[in-house]
């Protein structure tokens, strides 16, 4: 480590830096980035990993729902579970990639837990991480045990769902099971539903090797496949990503069962406290409609679908969601694809929900509705939002066949179709629903078609697109309120924010006349006490009069999720300090360790600070490693030693980010932890990646393994200039080979050549199915250059 003077051009970065300290708070806000596994069964306790950025020695944590009594906190794993996989080239190595570390807690889910979405989240001293999706499940469940290498088939019974992660790139995982002839089994993937990177592709591999089916895309990037054994023996289902991709977030749950499975549900839902014969499709079903009693009131007055499981024989199906209206229900009689067909039927009347199926490809279904002159009708379709495949085209004709209105997309991002209908007389109209595209439709086609009238009277709703907000202290942080104004509603609409927590202001909150947004400016004071608070976001205007309030909501994603108005705000500590160096590219040999010059500019901050490779960086890291190391209190500059692998690509351009951790003691006593990340380039260790100066060899690539045998290896070592002492020779296993084990080898600094043992354990021998690593290492003024090889194990 150098001393505490700096340079000319240091001290001048010091200068800015510091001129602009007022106006630039720094802070590494918690994300969390996936949950693993990412459900479990009700009525058992499940530990689970939750891998994240700057979450540091642990942290508050919370699952939020019905039925579960959660960890209060994560803490660290002893180990981030990681491998490596296949080398990445150029150009795809200079992609941006992070690297998320592994906290753990656990999950105690009732017998009577309701089936479904949990949503989990972290906190700590900088902030409010996003939510996480956990799901409940029914059936038994168990976590993969992950192991680097090839694929290797792991055995289940059935019924089961799999938590599983396609970790890392190129991975395949492989799931076998018994099947008997005749019967019908499901493979259900869920990832994109809940939140994970996977676009699984499933395959089905029979007894004799031959694939029985595959899929991709069912439930949007999620698959599903039936098939139907025809004969006893082995199955084999294969998960892995479409792009041959996988890191740590690609988490799936893979359910296997020969029970009753659901693919799709008609109608859609049914008026409350009514019985309904439904018709399903899947597998393992009835012909005949299935009756269901609809609940009139659920445990939440705020959720509009039911979730429920269907018996089956004895035995349940997977849950299906149903949407509940308080409206009088209609549904389709086929054929209805024309207004001819139907010209003799009676009009239906508003308020009405219609319940239609796009049976085949090219189904249009047709409706006869009666309206008034000038009266408004709005008509919406409620498909996907309800997991239907459609994409529905909403269209408005008079009776002669001339098209009124038509729609789409009711919004961006949502392929429901959406009209508010003014009829130009009174009569009878006919509405027609469609799918997008017309080679498409079955049983996965359902609808709703809701008629109500339109309210004409002014009135306005709000939204906010985010529900938590970190407000650094003396600093502040935006939040911009969408309203939605119908009817000529162009009033002003004064924001109150309720809950605000003491030292912490808002300004900017009125919508100003005619306008559709305003931006709220929060603003925390230098003493606002750290922590989260709750917060509500009212809208007051004067409409004909009148006073009006609205609740702003983050609008849900689907029917099958509820608005929430729940909004957190979290007064955040700030990072006093920065790392900072200058701008530079120099080249280095793989394997070998590069030493990068560092400043710091402390803000007043006089404790000591760890300094690691950041989790969050610019580039895929291709190997390198660094250590954490303490730079003692009130030291200003510091050399980070990095280590580039010893398989680097050659001619690769590695960036390299730091992170340095502090804690701050408040006034108040209480410690928090802060950091500090920069991805600048001047901050980078950039490193053009130059041939190895160490070079290893063996006499020959395999070894035979024999039980309580042993084996020799002939390594030969290459010394580059400079390198002229001891080289060190390891054998290096993964952690799922522990069966064979080498002393160290130690090749003398006027020798090439050695004999390095492998001894094999009398017990029974592992799988090997990757090969093993054979590790040079030589010091040079107590600097490390490696060079590797690789040996491969017969059995």
């Amino acid at each position: 480590m150098r001393g505490n003077s700096l340079s000319f051009r240091e001290s001048w970065l010091v200068l800015i830096l510091a001129a602009f300290a007022p106006s630039i708070v720094l802070a590494d806000a918690p994300v969390a980035i996936y949950l693993f596994p990412a459900g479990g069964q009700r009525g058992t306790d499940v530990p689970f990993r939750l891998g994240g950025y700057d979450l540091h020695d642990g942290c508050p944590f919370e699952m939020t729902g019905q039925g579960i009594v959660p960890s209060q906190r994560v803490e660290p794993a002893a180990q981030t579970i990681w491998f490596e996989g296949p080398l990445i080239p150029l150009p795809d190595s200079q992609a941006q990639e992070s690297y998320p570390r592994d906290q753990i807690a656990s999950v105690a889910i009732s017998k009577d837990a309701p089936l479904g979405f949990r949503k989990a989240r972290v906190r700590n001293s900088q902030g409010v991480s996003n939510w996480l999706n956990f799901v409940v499940g029914d059936l038994p469940e168990i976590v993969e045990q992950e192991v680097d290498g090839a694929p290797s088939p792991v055995a289940v019974s059935l019924p089961v769902t799999i938590n599983g992660r396609i970790f890392p790139r190129e991975d395949v995982d492989i799931w076998s099971f018994q099947a008997r002839a005749g019967v019908t089994y499901t493979c259900e993937v869920m990832a994109e539903r809940f939140g994970s990177a996977l676009d699984s592709r499933l395959s089905v591999v029979g007894p004799n090797g031959k694939v029985i089916g595959e899929n991709e895309d069912h439930y949007g990037k999620d698959s599903l496949l039936h098939f139907t054994a025809t004969e006893d023996g082995p199955i084999q289902v294969r998960i892995q990503d479409v792009d041959f991709g996988g890191l740590q977030h690609f988490v799936y749950r893979l359910t296997i069962t020969d029970g009753p499975f659901i693919d799709s549900i008609y109608p859609l839902g049914g008026r409350r406290g009514s019985n309904v014969a439904f018709q399903v499709a899947g597998s393992n079903l009835p012909d005949s409609p299935v009756t269901l009693q609809l609940p009139a009131v659920l445990p939440e007055p705020s959720e509009l679908t039911w979730s429920t499981q269907i018996a089956i024989a004895g035995r349940q199906s997977n849950p299906v969601r149903l949407e509940l209206s308080d409206l009088p229900e209609a549904l389709e009689a086929e054929p209805n694809d024309s207004s001819e067909v139907i010209a003799s039927s009676e009009p239906v009347c508003c308020p009405v929900v219609l319940n239609g199926r796009i049976d085949r490809a090219g189904d249009i279904d047709v409706w006869r509705f009666a309206a008034r002159k000038d009266e408004a009708i709005d008509i919406e379709v409620q498909g996907s939002r309800l997991g239907s495949h459609i994409d529905s085209v909403l269209s408005i004709h008079n009776l002669v066949g001339k098209e009124l209105a038509i729609n789409d997309d009711a919004e961006s991002g949502q392929s429901d179709s959406r009209i508010v209908f003014k009829a130009p007389e009174d009569g009878v109209y006919v509405l027609a629903v469609r799918d997008r595209f017309s080679y498409r439709g079955g049983s996965s086609f359902p609808y709703r078609v809701r008629l109500h009238a339109s309210v004409t009277a002014p009135d306005f709703e709000l939204s906010v697109a985010q529900d938590t907000l970190n407000v650094p202290r003396k600093a502040e942080a935006k939040l911009k309120v969408k309203a939605i104004r119908k009817n000529g509603m162009n009033a002003a609409i004064a924001i109150r924010v309720d809950g605000l927590p003491d030292g912490v202001t808002v300004s900017g909150n009125t919508i100003a006349e005619k306008k559709n947004e305003c931006e709220l400016i929060f603003r925390a004071s230098e003493t606002a006490k750290i922590n989260a608070t709750e917060l509500t976001l009212i809208g007051n205007a004067t409409i004909a009069d009148q006073p009006v309030v609205r609740v702003a909501t983050r609008p849900r994603a689907s029917l099958l999720h509820a608005d929430t108005n729940r909004m957190t705000l979290a007064v955040t500590m700030p990072t006093p300090f920065k790392i900072f160096g200058q701008f530079e590219t120099k080249y280095a040999a793989r394997g070998s360790t590069f030493v990068r010059h560092f400043s710091i500019q402390r803000g007043g901050f006089e404790g000591p600070i760890t300094i690691d490779l950041a989790e969050r960086q610019v580039r895929h890291l291709q190997g390198v490693t660094g250590p954490a190391i303490v730079i003692p209190p009130g030291v200003s500059e510091f050399d980070y030693p990095l280590h580039l692998a010893p398989w680097m690509e050659i001619g690769r351009t590695s960036r390299t980010c730091l992170r340095g951790v502090g804690d701050i003691r408040d006034d108040d006593g209480s410690i928090h932890k802060v950091s500090f990340t920069s991805g600048e380039q001047f901050d980078q260790i950039i490193v053009l990646v130059d041939p190895g100066q160490l070079d290893v060899r063996l006499n020959r690539t395999s070894v035979k393994a024999l039980q309580g045998g042993e084996a020799e290896l002939v390594v030969t070592v290459g010394r580059g200039q400079g390198i002229t002492g001891d080289v060190q020779i390891e054998l290096i296993a993964p952690r799922h080979i522990d069966c064979v084990h080498a002393s160290l080898l130690q090749i003398a600094s006027d020798q090439n050549t050695g004999v390095l043992k492998l001894a094999f354990a009398n017990g029974p021998l592992n799988h090997f199915n990757m090969p093993l690593t054979i590790r040079a290492t030589a010091r040079v003024n107590g600097t490390a250059y490696t060079a590797e090889r690789q040996i491969t194990l017969v059995e």
